[in-house]
């Protein structure tokens, strides 16, 4: 498979996936993204939130069994479920998928991950995938920040 860079203005995003449909920018086909968006996480999860509320009506005990296997995999255990989900993100990482990275940035920010325990695994990360790597964790940090950061107060 054909990988190409992607310039937006003066910064390279890519790569991206050729596809006969057009060009994704991760494995799966991303509904309704487009390239000016990338690095928006909220804006991904936002975006998947009627398709996969539509998917789990017309599949719901399928649903429901991958939800009971996700809780599972990051209740905490012997590891805790901060890690699980560090762990989690640094697999969008190597597949390359915006919507893993947002959902567990996200998780992994809220679970109470810091972002030296984020910068250790997206190491193992950028180890374990190379190239690809070293585009997909910025954003995986780039996520986790957005997601850890306090939002602005409404009187500043």
């Amino acid at each position: 498979m054909v990988r190409l860079p992607v310039l937006i203005g003066e910064r390279l995003v890519g790569p991206i996936v050729p596809r006969r449909e057009g060009l994704w920018l991760c494995r799966s086909p991303p509904r309704a993204r487009t390239l000016e968006r990338v690095g928006d996480y909220q804006q991904i999860l936002n975006e998947l939130r009627q398709p996969t509320a539509e998917l789990r009506h017309e599949i719901p005990d399928t649903w429901a069994g991958f939800l009971a296997l996700h809780e599972s995999a990051v209740r905490d255990g012997l590891v805790p479920g901060r890690i699980k989900e560090l762990i989690a993100l640094a697999i969008a990482v190597v597949q390359r998928c915006d919507g893993c990275i947002a959902y567990h940035a996200k998780a992994a920010a809220r679970a109470g991950a810091t972002r030296d325990e984020l910068a250790e695994i997206l190491g193992v990360a950028l180890l374990m995938d190379g190239g690809p790597a070293s585009v997909y964790a910025p954003r995986a940090w780039a996520a986790f920040t957005e997601f850890a950061t306090p939002p602005p107060s409404a009187a500043t």
